[in-house]
């Protein structure tokens, strides 16, 4: 051919990726066999590829938009105007553009090496559990009212479907805190277990992190842990036990104030309950 006609024949193949002395020689290899040059052969240049990314991963959906002259990209199912890659990792994407050239629409190859993209748009799941309860989002409101006598253990469970759980950390308070604190609080320590013993008053929260940075909080409703029998002071105005003062009383309180509990009695064989 003309030097004209190598020079375009090598420049087409180049857009495989080629460096321009494997081209020409793939060149010469397709003419000796007689096969056809490939015509409209996609090039970087003729798709943006957009989305946010952080490392190997977008954290968004990603998008590939034909650019100059083409105008729609084959999805593996329709043309559309641009195409929108979903969840998942290292996933082949290949497609082929489409022009109007002529008055005529005309189709290139498809693309020559696969993209390789990686998408997570999801926030990873978890559960905080304690025996036979458990937890699998934050609290906003705690109200301390799950109570044990003895030691407790806390597990966390976490998963990412997508790009995997990178780190899994809590948090042991002794009261509740906000989204926004939880954010800028210090102390969180690396881990999927802890126990706790008697006596306490705590609150776990859970802190999942997947891979590409997405996280979820989590939270316990508050645990009282107790262990001390409440201590009573009773008071009886009377020597011994037998009185005839109608209005007689036993005054019985608790010996502390932090002391929640009911206190149960009889008086002549009828039961009372007393907070």
């Amino acid at each position: 051919g003309t030097p004209e006609q190598v020079f375009s024949q090598t420049e087409r193949l180049h857009s495989y990726h080629l460096d321009v002395p494997q081209a020409a020689e793939l060149r010469d290899e397709l003419v000796k066999l007689g096969i056809p040059m490939p015509e409209n052969v996609i090039t970087p240049e003729d798709y943006t590829v957009t989305g946010e990314k952080d490392g190997d991963w977008y954290n968004e959906l990603v998008t590939i938009t034909p650019t100059g002259d083409y105008t729609h990209i084959w999805t593996g199912s329709e043309w559309a105007e641009s195409y929108v890659i979903q969840e998942g990792k290292d996933q082949p994407i290949t497609f082929k553009l489409c022009k109007l050239e002529d008055g005529r629409m005309v189709e290139s190859t498809f693309l020559h090496e696969p993209l390789e993209l990686s998408v997570d748009v999801t926030a990873p799941t978890g559960e905080i559990s304690i025996g036979e309860n458990g937890w699998k989002s934050f609290i906003n409101t705690i109200t301390f009212g799950l109570f044990f006598k003895e030691k407790v253990d806390v597990s966390i469970s976490a998963e990412d479907a997508v790009s995997g759980v990178q780190t899994v950390e809590y948090l042991k308070t002794d009261s509740d805190m906000t989204l926004e604190e939880l954010e800028q609080a210090e102390g969180w320590k690396t881990g999927n277990s802890l126990s706790v013993l008697p006596d306490d008053r705590f609150v776990v929260y859970a802190r999942i992190t997947d891979n590409v940075g997405w996280v979820t909080y989590l939270s316990t409703d508050g645990v009282v842990l107790d262990a001390t029998a409440p201590v009573l002071d009773v008071q009886y105005a009377y020597d011994g036990v037998e009185t005839k003062d109608p209005h007689a009383a036993v005054r019985i309180r608790l010996a502390s104030e932090e002391d929640d509990c009911t206190i149960r009695y009889t008086v002549n064989g009828k039961a009372y309950t007393s907070k």
